[in-house]
Protein backbone atom coordinates (compact mmCIF):
# COMPACT_ATOMS: atom_id res chain seq x y z
CA UNK A 1 0.00 0.00 0.00
CA UNK A 2 2.91 2.14 0.71
CA UNK A 3 4.22 1.78 -3.12
CA UNK A 4 1.07 2.16 -4.35
CA UNK A 5 0.30 5.59 -2.45
CA UNK A 6 3.87 6.94 -3.76
CA UNK A 7 3.40 6.39 -7.30
CA UNK A 8 -0.09 7.96 -6.54
CA UNK A 9 1.93 11.11 -5.26
CA UNK A 10 4.74 10.96 -7.66
CA UNK A 11 1.84 11.31 -10.52
CA UNK A 12 0.26 14.03 -8.44
CA UNK A 13 3.52 15.86 -8.32
CA UNK A 14 4.03 15.78 -12.01
CA UNK A 15 0.46 16.94 -13.27
CA UNK A 16 -0.11 19.36 -10.41
CA UNK A 17 -3.82 19.44 -11.26
CA UNK A 18 -7.12 18.28 -10.01
CA UNK A 19 -7.91 16.95 -13.32
CA UNK A 20 -5.25 14.29 -13.45
CA UNK A 21 -6.14 13.47 -10.46
CA UNK A 22 -9.56 12.48 -11.19
CA UNK A 23 -8.11 10.75 -14.58
CA UNK A 24 -5.64 8.50 -12.83
CA UNK A 25 -8.66 8.03 -10.63
CA UNK A 26 -10.74 6.62 -13.16
CA UNK A 27 -7.82 3.95 -14.92
CA UNK A 28 -7.65 2.67 -11.21
CA UNK A 29 -11.50 2.15 -11.01
CA UNK A 30 -11.30 0.24 -14.33
CA UNK A 31 -8.09 -1.55 -13.22
CA UNK A 32 -9.86 -2.81 -10.37
CA UNK A 33 -13.07 -3.39 -11.89
CA UNK A 34 -11.24 -5.93 -14.08
CA UNK A 35 -9.53 -7.51 -10.90
CA UNK A 36 -12.75 -7.29 -9.39
CA UNK A 37 -14.57 -9.01 -12.09
CA UNK A 38 -12.18 -11.92 -11.90
CA UNK A 39 -12.59 -11.97 -7.82
CA UNK A 40 -16.11 -12.14 -8.57
CA UNK A 41 -16.35 -14.81 -10.60
CA UNK A 42 -14.25 -17.03 -8.39
CA UNK A 43 -16.29 -16.25 -5.77
CA UNK A 44 -19.64 -17.45 -7.59
CA UNK A 45 -18.86 -21.10 -7.35
CA UNK A 46 -18.81 -20.48 -3.36
CA UNK A 47 -22.63 -21.41 -1.53
CA UNK A 48 -22.23 -20.20 2.18
CA UNK A 49 -23.14 -16.78 2.37
CA UNK A 50 -20.86 -14.33 4.95
CA UNK A 51 -23.04 -11.48 5.60
CA UNK A 52 -26.93 -10.44 5.18
CA UNK A 53 -28.35 -8.81 2.68
CA UNK A 54 -29.28 -5.66 4.62
CA UNK A 55 -25.79 -5.25 5.80
CA UNK A 56 -24.35 -5.60 2.39
CA UNK A 57 -27.10 -3.39 0.85
CA UNK A 58 -26.19 -0.10 3.39
CA UNK A 59 -22.43 -1.16 2.79
CA UNK A 60 -22.76 -0.65 -0.33
CA UNK A 61 -24.47 2.12 -0.55
CA UNK A 62 -22.47 3.59 1.86
CA UNK A 63 -19.46 2.86 -0.33
CA UNK A 64 -21.07 4.76 -3.51
CA UNK A 65 -22.20 7.35 -1.24
CA UNK A 66 -18.55 8.23 0.58
CA UNK A 67 -16.97 7.68 -3.17
CA UNK A 68 -19.57 10.41 -4.35
CA UNK A 69 -18.17 13.00 -1.54
CA UNK A 70 -14.63 11.85 -1.88
CA UNK A 71 -15.01 12.79 -5.69
CA UNK A 72 -16.63 16.49 -4.38
CA UNK A 73 -13.76 16.73 -2.24
CA UNK A 74 -11.09 15.80 -4.92
CA UNK A 75 -12.81 18.49 -6.93
CA UNK A 76 -13.34 21.04 -4.54
CA UNK A 77 -9.95 21.07 -2.28
CA UNK A 78 -7.13 21.05 -4.75
CA UNK A 79 -4.72 22.52 -2.50
CA UNK A 80 -4.61 19.98 0.22
CA UNK A 81 -1.50 18.14 0.96
CA UNK A 82 -0.04 15.16 -0.82
CA UNK A 83 -0.25 13.01 2.50
CA UNK A 84 -3.85 13.76 2.92
CA UNK A 85 -4.75 12.59 -0.56
CA UNK A 86 -2.72 9.52 -0.52
CA UNK A 87 -4.54 8.68 2.48
CA UNK A 88 -7.74 9.45 0.97
CA UNK A 89 -6.93 7.57 -1.83
CA UNK A 90 -6.14 4.09 0.26
CA UNK A 91 -9.36 4.87 2.25
CA UNK A 92 -11.23 5.08 -1.75
CA UNK A 93 -9.31 1.94 -2.44
CA UNK A 94 -10.58 0.16 0.57
CA UNK A 95 -14.50 1.17 0.25
CA UNK A 96 -14.28 -0.05 -3.34
CA UNK A 97 -12.91 -3.20 -2.49
CA UNK A 98 -15.00 -3.78 -0.07
CA UNK A 99 -17.65 -3.06 -2.44
CA UNK A 100 -16.58 -5.51 -4.70
CA UNK A 101 -16.20 -8.10 -2.13
CA UNK A 102 -20.14 -7.51 -1.22
CA UNK A 103 -20.90 -7.88 -4.96
CA UNK A 104 -18.92 -10.65 -5.44
CA UNK A 105 -20.63 -12.55 -2.34
CA UNK A 106 -23.94 -11.27 -4.05
CA UNK A 107 -23.12 -13.15 -6.60
CA UNK A 108 -22.27 -16.07 -4.62
CA UNK A 109 -25.02 -16.21 -2.83
CA UNK A 110 -27.29 -15.99 -6.34
CA UNK A 111 -25.18 -19.09 -7.84
CA UNK A 112 -26.12 -20.81 -4.66
CA UNK A 113 -29.39 -20.17 -4.74
CA UNK A 114 -29.52 -21.44 -8.78
CA UNK A 115 -27.63 -24.34 -7.27
CA UNK A 116 -30.09 -24.88 -4.83
CA UNK A 117 -32.80 -24.94 -7.23
CA UNK A 118 -31.11 -27.61 -9.06
CA UNK A 119 -31.19 -29.70 -6.48
CA UNK A 120 -34.34 -29.04 -5.50
CA UNK A 121 -35.68 -29.73 -9.74
CA UNK A 122 -33.91 -32.88 -9.01
CA UNK A 123 -34.86 -33.79 -5.59
CA UNK A 124 -38.62 -33.75 -7.38
CA UNK A 125 -37.99 -35.60 -10.06
CA UNK A 126 -36.80 -38.64 -7.81
CA UNK A 127 -40.20 -37.61 -6.02
CA UNK A 128 -42.54 -37.96 -9.49
CA UNK A 129 -40.65 -41.17 -10.31
CA UNK A 130 -40.95 -42.67 -7.12
CA UNK A 131 -44.33 -41.57 -7.05
CA UNK A 132 -45.57 -42.91 -10.42
CA UNK A 133 -43.29 -46.26 -9.24
CA UNK A 134 -45.79 -46.63 -6.20
CA UNK A 135 -48.77 -46.10 -8.39
CA UNK A 136 -48.06 -49.26 -10.44
CA UNK A 137 -47.04 -51.10 -7.68
CA UNK A 138 -50.70 -50.16 -5.72
CA UNK A 139 -52.09 -50.77 -8.85
CA UNK A 140 -50.83 -54.21 -9.18
CA UNK A 141 -51.11 -55.07 -5.65
CA UNK A 142 -55.06 -53.94 -5.58
CA UNK A 143 -55.29 -56.19 -8.56
CA UNK A 144 -53.37 -59.02 -6.36
CA UNK A 145 -55.74 -58.19 -3.49
CA UNK A 146 -59.38 -58.25 -5.77
CA UNK A 147 -58.31 -61.93 -7.47
CA UNK A 148 -57.27 -63.60 -3.81
CA UNK A 149 -60.45 -61.41 -2.54
CA UNK A 150 -62.63 -63.64 -5.41
CA UNK A 151 -61.01 -66.58 -4.62
CA UNK A 152 -61.22 -66.45 -0.86
CA UNK A 153 -65.05 -66.18 -1.36
CA UNK A 154 -65.41 -69.19 -4.09
CA UNK A 155 -63.46 -71.17 -1.16
CA UNK A 156 -65.80 -70.12 1.74
CA UNK A 157 -68.60 -70.82 -0.29
CA UNK A 158 -66.99 -74.89 -1.55
CA UNK A 159 -66.39 -74.63 2.48
CA UNK A 160 -70.04 -74.34 3.23
CA UNK A 161 -71.13 -76.64 0.71
CA UNK A 162 -68.76 -79.38 1.71
CA UNK A 163 -69.92 -78.92 5.30
CA UNK A 164 -73.49 -79.28 4.65
CA UNK A 165 -72.56 -82.76 2.23
CA UNK A 166 -70.50 -84.06 4.94
CA UNK A 167 -73.26 -83.14 8.00
CA UNK A 168 -75.82 -84.87 5.64
CA UNK A 169 -73.74 -87.73 4.57
CA UNK A 170 -73.05 -88.46 9.01
CA UNK A 171 -76.61 -88.79 9.46
CA UNK A 172 -77.51 -90.89 6.32
CA UNK A 173 -74.73 -93.59 7.81
CA UNK A 174 -75.64 -93.26 11.46
CA UNK A 175 -79.66 -94.18 9.78
CA UNK A 176 -77.96 -96.81 8.00
CA UNK A 177 -76.03 -98.33 10.49
CA UNK A 178 -72.96 -99.11 8.14
CA UNK A 179 -68.91 -99.15 8.28
CA UNK A 180 -66.24 -98.13 5.82
CA UNK A 181 -63.05 -99.43 5.04
CA UNK A 182 -59.95 -98.42 4.28
CA UNK A 183 -58.04 -99.42 1.80
CA UNK A 184 -54.41 -98.71 3.19
CA UNK A 185 -52.23 -101.60 1.52
CA UNK A 186 -51.98 -103.41 4.88
CA UNK A 187 -52.05 -107.42 5.29
CA UNK A 188 -55.32 -106.75 6.75
CA UNK A 189 -58.03 -104.16 5.67
CA UNK A 190 -58.95 -101.73 8.94
CA UNK A 191 -62.37 -101.45 9.77
CA UNK A 192 -63.68 -98.31 10.71
CA UNK A 193 -66.95 -98.05 12.88
CA UNK A 194 -67.27 -93.84 12.05
CA UNK A 195 -70.21 -93.77 10.07
CA UNK A 196 -69.50 -91.70 6.77
CA UNK A 197 -71.09 -91.86 3.19
CA UNK A 198 -69.64 -89.95 0.25
CA UNK A 199 -72.10 -87.71 -1.70
CA UNK A 200 -71.98 -88.05 -5.92
CA UNK A 201 -73.76 -84.74 -7.90
CA UNK A 202 -75.24 -83.57 -4.86
CA UNK A 203 -76.95 -86.48 -3.51
CA UNK A 204 -75.54 -89.26 -1.00
CA UNK A 205 -75.46 -93.07 -2.31
CA UNK A 206 -78.26 -93.83 -0.33
CA UNK A 207 -80.56 -91.78 -2.14
CA UNK A 208 -79.64 -93.06 -5.69
CA UNK A 209 -78.61 -96.36 -4.94
CA UNK A 210 -79.54 -98.99 -2.77
CA UNK A 211 -77.79 -99.48 0.87
CA UNK A 212 -75.90 -102.27 1.56
CA UNK A 213 -77.18 -103.81 4.93
CA UNK A 214 -80.92 -103.86 3.61
CA UNK A 215 -82.40 -101.39 6.41
CA UNK A 216 -82.87 -98.72 4.23
CA UNK A 217 -84.15 -100.40 1.37
CA UNK A 218 -85.63 -103.99 2.03
CA UNK A 219 -86.23 -104.95 -1.88
CA UNK A 220 -82.81 -105.51 -2.13
CA UNK A 221 -81.14 -108.70 -3.07
CA UNK A 222 -78.96 -111.59 -1.13
CA UNK A 223 -76.30 -110.42 -4.46
CA UNK A 224 -76.17 -106.62 -3.76
CA UNK A 225 -75.02 -106.77 -0.09
CA UNK A 226 -72.01 -108.36 -1.04
CA UNK A 227 -70.54 -105.52 -3.51
CA UNK A 228 -69.32 -102.19 -1.50
CA UNK A 229 -70.13 -98.61 -1.99
CA UNK A 230 -66.87 -97.11 -2.87
CA UNK A 231 -66.92 -93.76 -1.33
CA UNK A 232 -63.31 -92.66 -2.13
CA UNK A 233 -59.89 -93.77 -3.64
CA UNK A 234 -58.85 -95.18 -0.59
CA UNK A 235 -62.34 -96.08 1.29
CA UNK A 236 -65.47 -98.14 0.66
CA UNK A 237 -68.81 -98.48 2.79
CA UNK A 238 -70.32 -102.21 3.55
CA UNK A 239 -72.41 -103.80 5.85
CA UNK A 240 -70.95 -105.11 9.18
CA UNK A 241 -71.37 -108.59 8.01
CA UNK A 242 -69.36 -107.93 4.63
CA UNK A 243 -66.48 -106.28 6.65
CA UNK A 244 -66.28 -109.79 8.81
CA UNK A 245 -66.32 -111.49 5.70
CA UNK A 246 -63.31 -109.61 3.62
CA UNK A 247 -61.43 -109.97 7.11
CA UNK A 248 -60.75 -113.66 6.15
CA UNK A 249 -59.95 -113.42 2.30
CA UNK A 250 -56.56 -112.91 1.59
CA UNK A 251 -55.04 -109.87 -0.20
CA UNK A 252 -53.60 -106.41 0.52
CA UNK A 253 -55.90 -104.38 -1.29
CA UNK A 254 -59.77 -104.38 -1.50
CA UNK A 255 -60.02 -104.59 -5.03
CA UNK A 256 -57.80 -107.43 -4.85
CA UNK A 257 -59.89 -109.26 -2.37
CA UNK A 258 -62.60 -108.54 -4.31
CA UNK A 259 -61.39 -110.33 -6.86
CA UNK A 260 -59.91 -113.04 -5.29
CA UNK A 261 -63.78 -113.55 -3.92
CA UNK A 262 -64.79 -113.29 -7.68
CA UNK A 263 -62.41 -115.87 -8.71
CA UNK A 264 -63.59 -118.59 -6.23
CA UNK A 265 -66.66 -118.36 -6.76
CA UNK A 266 -66.74 -118.38 -10.31
CA UNK A 267 -64.54 -121.66 -9.94
CA UNK A 268 -67.32 -123.09 -7.39
CA UNK A 269 -69.74 -122.16 -9.67
CA UNK A 270 -68.20 -124.16 -12.53
CA UNK A 271 -67.55 -127.03 -10.53
CA UNK A 272 -70.84 -127.23 -9.28
CA UNK A 273 -72.41 -127.01 -12.68
CA UNK A 274 -69.78 -130.01 -13.72
CA UNK A 275 -70.38 -132.19 -10.81
CA UNK A 276 -74.44 -131.60 -11.74
CA UNK A 277 -73.71 -132.63 -15.12
CA UNK A 278 -71.49 -135.67 -13.98
CA UNK A 279 -73.85 -136.59 -11.89
CA UNK A 280 -76.97 -136.13 -13.89
CA UNK A 281 -74.57 -138.23 -16.61
CA UNK A 282 -74.34 -140.97 -14.12
CA UNK A 283 -77.89 -141.27 -13.30
CA UNK A 284 -78.92 -141.14 -16.44
CA UNK A 285 -76.48 -143.95 -17.35
CA UNK A 286 -77.17 -146.26 -14.33
CA UNK A 287 -81.23 -145.91 -14.76
CA UNK A 288 -79.91 -147.05 -18.63
CA UNK A 289 -78.21 -149.86 -17.65
CA UNK A 290 -80.28 -151.04 -14.61
CA UNK A 291 -83.03 -151.09 -17.43
CA UNK A 292 -80.64 -153.31 -19.82
CA UNK A 293 -80.45 -155.29 -17.41
CA UNK A 294 -84.03 -155.63 -16.24
CA UNK A 295 -84.80 -156.54 -19.93
CA UNK A 296 -81.90 -158.81 -20.24
CA UNK A 297 -80.54 -160.09 -17.10
CA UNK A 298 -81.88 -163.79 -18.15
CA UNK A 299 -79.76 -163.12 -21.80
CA UNK A 300 -77.09 -162.01 -20.59
CA UNK A 301 -73.36 -164.20 -20.88
CA UNK A 302 -70.06 -163.55 -18.92
CA UNK A 303 -68.48 -162.03 -22.48
CA UNK A 304 -71.33 -159.18 -22.40
CA UNK A 305 -70.66 -158.40 -18.60
CA UNK A 306 -67.06 -158.40 -19.90
CA UNK A 307 -67.94 -155.97 -22.47
CA UNK A 308 -70.12 -153.66 -20.57
CA UNK A 309 -67.30 -153.53 -17.74
CA UNK A 310 -64.83 -152.46 -20.61
CA UNK A 311 -66.82 -150.15 -22.02
CA UNK A 312 -67.71 -148.56 -18.31
CA UNK A 313 -63.65 -148.61 -18.00
CA UNK A 314 -63.23 -146.55 -21.09
CA UNK A 315 -65.96 -143.96 -20.27
CA UNK A 316 -64.10 -143.46 -16.86
CA UNK A 317 -60.92 -142.76 -18.36
CA UNK A 318 -62.73 -140.43 -20.94
CA UNK A 319 -63.95 -138.51 -17.85
CA UNK A 320 -60.56 -138.40 -16.34
CA UNK A 321 -58.77 -136.81 -19.14
CA UNK A 322 -61.66 -134.42 -19.76
CA UNK A 323 -60.81 -133.01 -15.95
CA UNK A 324 -57.34 -133.13 -16.33
CA UNK A 325 -58.10 -130.67 -19.37
CA UNK A 326 -60.59 -128.56 -17.84
CA UNK A 327 -58.01 -127.96 -14.55
CA UNK A 328 -55.22 -126.93 -16.90
CA UNK A 329 -57.25 -124.48 -18.93
CA UNK A 330 -58.26 -123.34 -15.50
CA UNK A 331 -54.95 -123.32 -14.24
CA UNK A 332 -54.04 -121.02 -17.22
CA UNK A 333 -56.72 -118.87 -17.26
CA UNK A 334 -55.40 -118.50 -13.67
CA UNK A 335 -52.11 -117.11 -14.73
CA UNK A 336 -53.76 -114.88 -17.20
CA UNK A 337 -55.94 -113.08 -14.75
CA UNK A 338 -52.99 -112.33 -12.53
CA UNK A 339 -51.09 -111.36 -15.38
CA UNK A 340 -53.55 -109.05 -15.99
CA UNK A 341 -53.84 -107.98 -12.80
CA UNK A 342 -50.31 -106.83 -12.34
CA UNK A 343 -50.86 -104.83 -15.70
CA UNK A 344 -53.51 -102.73 -14.34
CA UNK A 345 -51.68 -102.21 -11.14
CA UNK A 346 -48.62 -101.00 -13.26
CA UNK A 347 -51.07 -98.51 -15.57
CA UNK A 348 -52.86 -97.21 -11.89
CA UNK A 349 -49.35 -96.59 -10.82
CA UNK A 350 -48.25 -94.62 -13.92
CA UNK A 351 -51.19 -92.81 -14.21
CA UNK A 352 -50.76 -91.52 -10.36
CA UNK A 353 -46.91 -90.46 -11.45
CA UNK A 354 -47.68 -88.55 -14.21
CA UNK A 355 -50.64 -87.02 -12.68
CA UNK A 356 -48.04 -85.97 -9.84
CA UNK A 357 -45.82 -85.17 -12.60
CA UNK A 358 -48.18 -82.77 -13.89
CA UNK A 359 -48.71 -80.90 -10.88
CA UNK A 360 -45.24 -80.33 -10.80
CA UNK A 361 -44.93 -79.30 -14.02
CA UNK A 362 -47.95 -76.76 -13.41
CA UNK A 363 -46.28 -75.41 -10.02
CA UNK A 364 -42.76 -74.83 -12.17
CA UNK A 365 -44.81 -72.90 -14.62
CA UNK A 366 -46.27 -70.35 -12.03
CA UNK A 367 -42.89 -70.24 -10.31
CA UNK A 368 -41.56 -69.27 -13.85
CA UNK A 369 -44.43 -67.00 -14.68
CA UNK A 370 -43.79 -64.97 -11.33
CA UNK A 371 -39.75 -64.67 -11.86
CA UNK A 372 -40.82 -63.24 -15.18
CA UNK A 373 -43.15 -60.76 -13.47
CA UNK A 374 -40.11 -60.00 -11.21
CA UNK A 375 -37.44 -59.74 -13.52
CA UNK A 376 -39.77 -57.03 -15.99
CA UNK A 377 -40.32 -55.19 -12.95
CA UNK A 378 -36.49 -54.66 -11.50
CA UNK A 379 -35.58 -54.18 -15.65
CA UNK A 380 -38.11 -51.29 -15.62
CA UNK A 381 -36.69 -49.40 -12.22
CA UNK A 382 -32.92 -50.24 -13.63
CA UNK A 383 -34.18 -48.33 -17.10
CA UNK A 384 -35.78 -45.46 -14.73
CA UNK A 385 -32.75 -45.10 -12.49
CA UNK A 386 -30.31 -44.77 -15.60
CA UNK A 387 -32.67 -42.18 -16.99
CA UNK A 388 -32.08 -40.25 -14.18
CA UNK A 389 -28.53 -41.13 -13.99
CA UNK A 390 -27.64 -40.13 -17.58
CA UNK A 391 -29.38 -36.91 -16.61
CA UNK A 392 -27.11 -36.22 -13.63
CA UNK A 393 -23.97 -36.91 -15.74
CA UNK A 394 -25.38 -34.61 -18.42
CA UNK A 395 -25.65 -31.75 -16.00
CA UNK A 396 -22.33 -32.33 -14.32
CA UNK A 397 -20.65 -32.31 -18.07
CA UNK A 398 -22.57 -29.05 -18.62
CA UNK A 399 -21.21 -27.60 -14.85
CA UNK A 400 -17.37 -28.44 -15.46
CA UNK A 401 -18.01 -26.76 -19.63
CA UNK A 402 -18.90 -23.81 -17.60
CA UNK A 403 -16.29 -23.87 -15.19
CA UNK A 404 -13.73 -24.29 -17.61
CA UNK A 405 -14.80 -21.63 -19.96
CA UNK A 406 -14.81 -19.88 -16.22
CA UNK A 407 -11.40 -20.20 -15.93
CA UNK A 408 -10.19 -19.29 -19.66
CA UNK A 409 -11.99 -15.85 -19.68
CA UNK A 410 -10.36 -15.32 -16.01
CA UNK A 411 -7.03 -15.80 -18.03
CA UNK A 412 -8.11 -13.98 -20.70
CA UNK A 413 -8.77 -10.82 -18.63
CA UNK A 414 -5.73 -11.17 -16.74
CA UNK A 415 -3.70 -11.15 -20.38
CA UNK A 416 -6.22 -8.04 -21.25
CA UNK A 417 -5.28 -6.17 -17.86
CA UNK A 418 -1.39 -6.62 -18.64
CA UNK A 419 -1.59 -5.28 -22.20
CA UNK A 420 -3.60 -2.01 -20.93
CA UNK A 421 -1.45 -0.99 -18.42
CA UNK A 422 1.83 -0.92 -20.49
CA UNK A 423 0.05 1.04 -23.23
CA UNK A 424 -1.03 3.72 -21.37
CA UNK A 425 2.69 4.04 -19.15
CA UNK A 426 0.82 3.90 -16.12
CA UNK A 427 2.51 1.55 -13.70
CA UNK A 428 0.66 -1.23 -12.19
CA UNK A 429 -0.95 0.12 -8.98
CA UNK A 430 -1.04 -3.24 -7.15
CA UNK A 431 0.83 -6.07 -8.17
CA UNK A 432 0.63 -8.18 -5.01
CA UNK A 433 -3.37 -7.71 -5.32
CA UNK A 434 -3.98 -8.67 -8.70
CA UNK A 435 -1.43 -12.36 -7.99
CA UNK A 436 -3.56 -12.68 -4.61
CA UNK A 437 -6.95 -12.42 -6.60
CA UNK A 438 -5.36 -14.42 -9.44
CA UNK A 439 -4.23 -17.42 -6.87
CA UNK A 440 -7.55 -17.40 -4.80
CA UNK A 441 -9.75 -17.92 -8.16
CA UNK A 442 -7.66 -20.97 -8.79
CA UNK A 443 -8.10 -22.56 -5.05
CA UNK A 444 -11.53 -21.55 -5.35
CA UNK A 445 -11.58 -23.34 -8.64
CA UNK A 446 -10.15 -26.26 -7.43
CA UNK A 447 -12.29 -26.33 -4.46
CA UNK A 448 -15.14 -25.82 -6.82
CA UNK A 449 -13.89 -29.58 -8.88
CA UNK A 450 -13.18 -31.10 -5.84
CA UNK A 451 -16.72 -30.32 -4.51
CA UNK A 452 -18.53 -31.74 -7.55
CA UNK A 453 -16.87 -34.76 -8.36
CA UNK A 454 -17.67 -35.61 -4.84
CA UNK A 455 -21.37 -34.86 -5.76
CA UNK A 456 -20.52 -37.06 -8.62
CA UNK A 457 -19.48 -39.71 -6.49
CA UNK A 458 -22.53 -39.57 -3.57
CA UNK A 459 -24.62 -39.73 -6.55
Amino acid sequence: MDEHSDKHYELLNNNGNVSNVSGINNQIQTINNNNMDHIGNSYRMRTTPIISRESRTSSYTSSRRSSQESLDMMCGGTNDSPRELRHYAQELEEKFRKAMINNAQLDNEKQSYVYQIDLFKDEMEELEENYLRLQRDFKEKSRNYEQLKRDNERLQFDFKCYKEALEERERLIKEADLVIIRNNGNQNAKIFHKNKLLLQNGHPNGENHSMINGDVNNDNNDDDEDFPVLLANNLSLISKDASLILEDIPGKTLENKLKNLMLEHRQLQNQINELKNELDDERNRACSMNEAFGNNSLHLTTEMQAEIQREANKMTNDLRYKLKKCEQENATLISTVNRLENQLIRCKADADQSERLEEELKLDKRKAQRELREALTKIEELESANVHLQKRIDKLKSNRNIIGIITNGGSNNNNNNGSNITDQTIPQPQPSTTESSSSCASSDISSTLCSSSSTTTND
